[in-house]
């Protein structure tokens, strides 16, 4: 996958925070009827609100490969102050650098992991003792969970390719005499 498929990709991330509003709007729900198992609701209402923050990772990660698209550019064109900020934001940027994306990657993954393991839980609990019309409006959610999950196998891939390509980048920028100088007072 080159850079500009990268950029496309990462772009086209499924709404991790849409798809987690419409997995919670279905537990409303049956919380409102089935007091017994509110508890167990309410830690999915927990996990689902940290899942919509994998959002702003899909974000970061189409920030980082439209990133590496200016950087393709910026060699290409001999503009050694746009690569240097280029190649200072990826590494150093506190909020939206490499660096970040890789820690928040597998967060959300745990939180993922989380929510599927309350889920069933959940399931198990009202396979007991709900009516079988809110079974089957859980279980029907599962497509909803695997599409999340999917997410985040997604965003390693994503992230790993992005790190890729940012390394070949810098050390091909970096056998070219002009840009070693530019590279060397990082």
């Amino acid at each position: 996958m080159d850079v500009r498929q990268l950029k496309a990709a990462t772009a086209a991330l499924p709404r991790i925070d849409e798809l987690a509003a419409e997995f919670g709007t279905h537990l409303q729900d049956i919380e409102q009827k089935h007091a017994a198992v509110r508890n167990q609701l309410k830690q999915l209402h927990r996990s689902l609100k940290e899942i919509k923050y994998g959002q702003i990772i899909n974000a970061k990660l189409a920030s980082l490969a439209h990133q590496l698209v200016e950087l393709k550019l910026a060699s290409v064109t001999s503009d050694y102050k746009k690569t240097r900020r280029i190649i200072n934001s990826f590494l150093k940027d506190p909020h939206g650098g490499i660096r970040r994306v890789i820690f928040e990657v597998p967060y959300l993954e745990s939180q993922l992991s989380l929510l599927s393991n309350s889920y069933t839980a959940l399931m198990d609990d009202l396979n007991k003792g709900l009516p079988l019309e809110h079974v089957v409006t859980l279980a029907d959610q599962k497509h909803l969970l695997k599409k999340l999950l999917s997410i985040s196998e997604q965003q390693k891939m994503y992230v790993s390719l992005i790190g890729k390509h940012f390394v070949e980048m810098t050390r091909e920028l970096k056998e070219k005499r002009e840009f070693g100088q530019v590279l060397k007072t990082l």
